[in-house]
């Protein structure tokens, strides 16, 4: 697996975001869909080696996305709720990591603090590129109806 390309992909933010957005099984559908879209990249595109071990990160990606999802709909403020998506996302990496590969040399400081400004900045991309089409949405709308977009 390319570890730079997977971590960023800014699935905590996604997740984050889903939880704020979509209904729960528009969530995990999406959710999912964007995991499985990442590992597609990475093995058809990226030249992902083609082993079990570098298969088993896709479905521990999609643990992690969807434990980061849970975990950002339990918290009523967005902010916190995408840090602690962040948290959760990263655990599940990190115990799979500790477990599988007994190490955490991939979660130093330095790596985790990269990995969340990618997070970050994906987050406020994501959350850009959503009020655009809340917005355009409501213009397209007919007489100032509501948008269909929640």
């Amino acid at each position: 697996m390319s570890v730079t390309f997977a971590c960023i992909a800014p699935f905590p933010a996604m997740a984050a975001l889903a939880a704020r957005t979509l209904s729960a099984r528009a969530a995990i559908v999406t959710l999912l869909a964007a995991v499985l879209a990442n590992q597609a990249v990475g093995f058809c595109v990226l030249g992902y080696p083609r082993t079990f071990e570098t298969a088993i990160w896709g479905p521990i990606l999609a643990l992690g996305t969807l434990a980061a999802f849970v975990v950002a709909g339990r918290i009523a403020q967005p902010v916190p709720a995408a840090v602690a998506a962040f948290a959760a996302y990263e655990a599940v990496l990190a115990v799979t990591s500790l477990v599988w590969q007994h190490s955490l040399a991939d979660f130093s400081l330095g790596i985790v603090g990269q990995v969340a400004l990618g997070n970050a900045a994906g987050l406020v991309v994501l959350g850009i590129v959503y009020l655009l089409m809340v917005a355009i949405e409501r213009a397209a709308a007919p007489n100032g109806a509501e948008a269909a977009v929640s």
